[in-house]
């Protein structure tokens, strides 16, 4: 199977799924590609056989973000 015939494969096989998902699910998976394509522009496609970038140490950073973000979130949360 050639590549373009794996990715054609892959597409009808999450194509098939997207009608089994609720309307919020559907939103949510729309989010997650939008900002997929949007990363495009600034590190292009994924190709994890030659991205240099190490991913769990990408992960692990925008965590502690996520973090810091939703406890001074909270804090302003509560002072109102």
């Amino acid at each position: 199977m050639s590549p373009h015939d794996l990715d054609r494969d892959l597409l009808s096989k999450c194509a098939a799924l997207l009608p089994r998902l609720s309307h919020d699910e559907l939103e949510a998976m729309h989010l997650l590609l939008t900002k997929v394509v949007a990363g495009h522009r600034e590190y292009g496609p994924t190709e994890l056989d030659t991205d240099p970038r190490d991913f769990v140490a990408e992960f692990l950073d925008e965590q502690i973000d996520a973090t810091f973000y939703a406890c001074v979130g909270a804090i302003r949360a509560r002072r109102k």
